[in-house]
């Protein structure tokens, strides 16, 4: 068991897990960004990645997330970051908060508007802090061993667990889309997705992915894909109707929609797009993904790599 004080609240989880998935996934505390320089909280007063802290390293210490912050001294910070976090968009502005609240780095100054105070204390919602009700949760599987053929895919094992949901593969997409590799196809690099693994137990995720088998005809010499500095996410809620709306951090509404609706093989007026735009953001695959899962599933989707 693992015991883990947030902004004065003492909790206790079962697996150790870095803070930033405990305080997003579990906590829900989205002020805190799954991105280099958006991740910062305070541990025991002092300015800390939570992407690069583990439960384990938090024993007896105390972490504070720009939500503990007063509210009187975070209405100052975000009178003074008003320039920069209206410049950023809002996604580095809870981080930015963290940071001046480190070293005391405001001062006394007029009231901001509730814009600036919806991005510094993490109000305003991204692609990845939005949550539907009833959602799966999806992963991508990439490919190893470049130059390699993928001779087959074999979901036996996944399939016994009984947290497993399912799993899209490049022969299940209804439409036109490049994203994907199957099998008879040759790998060209990691980047490439072989299987979308789709799950109701977050938490089980990684477990699920081990146990699916791909064969490849080769192998050859590969290197791990990197943890990304701002992960491809994508949030799509199904609708009843058979309308999707797809929460992107992308910018091209359009691009976004026409590749989610080739990908379906639907009309483009059946998808809506809400863009909360960020600077850096990739976009476009990690849409199309969930996409095809809330699809093909009949269930809301959130997909995050």
């Amino acid at each position: 068991m693992y015991f883990v004080t947030v902004n004065g609240k003492e909790y206790i989880t079962a697996h150790d897990k870095t803070l930033i998935t405990f305080l997003r996934d579990e906590l829900n505390l989205t002020g805190t960004k799954d991105a280099a320089g958006a991740d910062w909280v305070l541990v025991d007063g002092k300015k800390t990645s939570a992407r690069a802290v583990r439960l384990r390293e938090l024993k007896d210490r105390a972490v504070m997330t720009v939500e503990g912050i007063p509210e009187n001294e975070l209405a100052q910070i975000a009178a003074h970051l008003a320039g920069p976090a209206a410049l950023s968009g809002g996604f580095f502005a809870p981080g930015m908060a963290v940071m001046s609240k480190e070293k005391n780095h405001w001062h006394e100054a007029r009231p901001a508007s509730k814009q600036i105070m919806d991005m510094v204390s993490g109000v305003k919602k991204f692609a990845d802090d939005i949550n539907v009700p009833r959602q799966v949760y999806v992963r991508p599987i990439f490919a190893k061993n470049p130059g390699a053929r993928i001779v087959s895919i074999d979901m036996t094992r996944a399939l016994e667990n009984v947290r497993f949901g399912d799993c899209i593969l490049k022969a299940d997409i209804p439409g036109s889309f490049d994203g994907m590799v199957g099998v008879g196809d040759t790998v060209e690099n990691t980047n490439q997705v072989v299987a979308l693994v789709v799950t109701t137990y977050l938490a089980e995720m990684d477990v699920l992915c081990r146990l699916m088998d791909i064969e490849y005809d080769a192998v050859t010499e590969y290197h791990e894909r990197g943890v990304p500095e701002m992960p491809e996410c994508a949030t799509v809620l199904y609708s009843d109707d058979d309308t999707l709306t797809v929460y992107t951090n992308g910018r091209d509404e359009k691009k976004i929609r026409a590749s989610c609706a080739a990908a379906l093989n639907i009309p483009e007026e059946q998808i809506a797009v809400v863009a909360t735009p960020v600077a850096g953001a990739k976009s476009g695959r990690a849409e199309v993904f969930a996409a095809l899962v809330a699809w093909l599933t009949q269930q809301s989707a959130k997909v995050k790599f």
